[in-house]
């Protein structure tokens, strides 16, 4: 690939130096394009030319590494939904509602939202059913633990910024 580059950059040079020496003495032509007209060289004119290709390969460029981290981006959204898409299938303990809602079903039912409430009640206090009252008494306090059943829930990815 390095010798193909090497030989095209080469191949570029000598035509260069052979309009450079070709085109040397001509006189300026006239192009005129509907309202457009200008007298140019030939060697102004192949100079505008290559200007020309090069602006269309630094565009072509830009255009692939933008489609190329595009699609990249694509890709990854699709993968991390298919992950979050996994994770809930083998969860097993989500429903999916009418509405498109998801809920847990485990930390959802009302018995045992009542029993949480009651058991942070009776661990947020010290026997005599009144609240800690100083933030040094909260920090002391024992964690607790999850109970067995419940289930953490993980947002889906957000979709991506669309231009």
């Amino acid at each position: 690939m390095f010798a193909l580059g090497l030989i095209l950059v080469l191949l570029a040079v000598i035509v260069v130096i052979y309009v450079l020496i070709a085109t040397g003495g001509e006189p300026a032509m006239k192009i005129d394009w509907f309202v457009f007209s200008a007298d140019i060289t030939p060697l102004g004119l192949f100079l505008l030319g290559a200007a020309t290709v090069l602006v269309l390969s630094i565009g072509s460029v830009l255009l692939s590494i933008g489609l190329k981290r595009s699609g990249a981006k694509r890709a990854e959204v699709k993968k991390l939904r298919k992950e979050v898409k996994a994770k809930d299938s083998s969860n097993g303990s989500r429903d999916t509602h009418d509405n498109g809602r998801r809920r847990d079903t485990q930390t959802e039912d009302s018995g045992d939202r009542d029993r949480t409430r009651e058991r942070d009640r009776s661990s947020s206090s010290d026997g005599s059913g009144e609240s800690f009252s100083s933030s040094q008494d909260r920090k002391t306090a024992p964690p607790q633990e999850p109970s067995a059943g419940t289930t953490q829930r993980i947002p889906p990815p957000p979709p991506p910024p669309r231009h």
